[in-house]
């Protein structure tokens, strides 16, 4: 029963189902997408303030890996899939993954809550709000996920947020303590690799392992500056962005070429590797090569 009136609720929504919402909601869930991610990150740590982007990039990675081990906690079918003659799939794209808690919200709103928590406005907040309920209509509009999904998945974004600003803020000043910090972080989190029958935990955990490494060798070999003319900021930040996600694809292009099964362990190893070398090619490389080509 409690599942049912989720249900009833996904098909009021999808009951509005026509081209310009399909199109909007659509928009909407890219905000929570891996290419969303890496763009985002970037823009404030090529452009606009390493120390927010390091914050930023850290607060991501451990709420989709956290989501990821509480998705094979859980393993809850997605309405799609547990009520496939009622819930339409209007993302047009096979289901993958469960469903509790989404992905999505917990990936975007932990990204959106942490600017807002480093900025200390007012109106960051309100985007950090408005994109949780907005992401939440859009991944229930588009049959992924039930309404419970996206509040716990919305709830642990925040608080991932919050809790990792406290630490950040106390040890920003002592590159040491904070590295340590980091250290305990991905141990506490490897775990989830050997008992989580989730696929996409050693993608988002790759991520963060990558993030960590990346920022350590920027800050050890390269220390670029984002102090650069606002023109050359905007033409940084697309170059940037075109690098990382050409990157991002490609090396899934090669991944899938060996058409491994989901449970075959070289599956798991080639996802780690695809997004661990997305992050250092994002956030070492290309500072590296900003640093070196006078454009950059």
């Amino acid at each position: 029963m409690f599942l049912e009136w989720q249900k009833d609720l996904i098909l009021n929504l999808q009951e509005h189902h026509n081209l310009f919402t399909e199109i909007f909601f659509r928009a909407v869930s890219f905000l929570g997408a891996p290419e969303f991610f890496f763009i985002l990150l970037g823009f404030f740590y090529w452009t606009f303030n390493k120390k927010t982007g390091e914050f930023l990039g850290l607060t991501l990675g451990v709420a989709t890996t956290l989501n990821n081990i509480l998705k094979g906690l859980f393993l809850l079918e997605r309405p799609i899939v547990a009520h496939e003659n009622d819930v339409k799939n209007i993302r047009r794209i096979p289901p993958k993954g469960t469903s509790f808690p989404s992905g999505h919200a917990q990936g975007s709103v932990s990204m959106f809550s942490a600017v807002a928590r480093y900025q200390g406005t007012y109106l960051l907040w309100f985007l950090a709000a408005l994109v949780m309920v907005l992401m939440g209509l859009s991944r229930m509009f588009l049959g992924m996920h039930y309404l419970q999904d996206v509040v716990v998945g919305s709830l642990i974004g925040v608080a991932t947020a919050l809790v990792l600003y406290h630490f950040f803020d106390k040890f920003r000043h002592d590159e040491k303590k904070l590295h340590l910090f980091y250290v305990i972080v991905l141990l506490l989190l490897l775990p989830g690799a050997f008992f989580v029958g989730v696929e996409d935990f050693f993608r988002r955990y790759g991520l963060l392992v990558g993030f960590m490494v990346a920022v350590f060798i920027e800050k050890r070999f390269i220390d670029f500056s984002t102090v650069i003319p606002p023109k050359w900021k905007v033409f940084r930040f697309v170059t940037g962005s075109v690098f990382t996600v050409s990157v991002l694809v490609l090396l899934g292009a090669f991944v899938d070429a060996f058409g491994l099964s989901a449970d075959a362990p070289l599956k798991d190893a080639l996802d780690f590797l695809h997004f661990f070398l997305v992050s250092i090619a994002g956030f070492a490389l290309f500072p590296a090569l900003c640093k070196k080509v006078p454009l950059l």
